[in-house]
């Protein structure tokens, strides 16, 4: 793992445990029932290589002033899945294409007595940053996007499983 923590996310989902979704995460149609955006779209390649395609309003500042509309579509790569002590692990790297840009994030998930505990890292964000600059706007901004955009969906996804049927 590199140094270079740029972003984490980590919370604690009381009421619900990893098996009761583990067996679905590699399927793109249970995440985008979790994932609010506008225009969603998921599909499966591989084991570990899936596509997507998205368009979302973002909010970039805690004031909500600032917004970016943005359309997206490129892939999500599973680099690694492990199991360890820890709980479970998974290193992704996330390619937009269009427009380019690419986040590496390690995800971790532990189950505890009453929930899970999972965190979100990002050691890596390469982005061209000339049209957010161009409004005035700069990687501060893409960071507290993707902290809040995190956010909301870990609690829409937390909600909708302790509600969900078994």
């Amino acid at each position: 793992m590199s140094d270079n923590l740029l972003l984490s996310v980590v919370e604690e989902l009381k009421g619900i445990q990893s098996s009761q979704f583990i067996d679905e995460i590699y399927d793109p149609e249970f995440w985008l029932d979790f994932i609010p955006f506008r225009q969603k779209m998921a599909e499966k390649i591989s084991d570990t290589l899936f596509t997507y395609e998205f368009e979302e309003t973002f909010i970039l500042d805690p004031t909500g002033t600032l917004r970016y509309d943005l359309h997206s579509l490129g892939k999500v790569e599973v680099l690694e899945d492990n199991q360890t002590d820890k709980g479970r692990f998974w290193k992704i790297r996330v390619t937009s294409l269009d427009p380019h840009a690419v986040a590496l994030v390690n995800i971790r998930m532990k189950d505890l007595i009453d929930g899970i505990k999972v965190g979100f890292y990002v050691y890596e964000l390469q982005l061209d940053l000339s049209k957010l600059d161009a409004l005035g706007f700069g990687r501060e901004a893409v960071i507290y996007a993707t902290r809040t955009t995190l956010r909301k969906n870990i609690s829409i996804f937390h909600k909708s499983l302790r509600h969900k049927k078994l």
